[in-house]
């Protein structure tokens, strides 16, 4: 499972690369992240792979739940 709960990441000079977004995935659900250069897929992996974390400040949360 993955649950992004109003996650909020910024980038230098304030750049936003997510704003405010929510969103789950449940065990066995197939999705697909697509979205033109610069929509912030990459920024949604690195949140979930722990590579980046939300904003400090009313960034919001990402779970993720590992089952064996």
């Amino acid at each position: 499972m993955i649950h992004f709960m109003h996650v909020t990441k910024s980038y230098a000079q304030g750049w936003k690369a997510l704003n405010d977004v929510s969103f789950k995935i449940n065990k066995g659900e197939f999705v697909f992240l697509t979205g033109h250069s610069g929509a912030g897929k990459t920024t949604i992996l690195r949140l979930i792979y722990m590579d980046e974390r939300p904003d400090k400040e009313r960034g919001g949360q990402v779970l993720v739940q590992m089952t064996p």
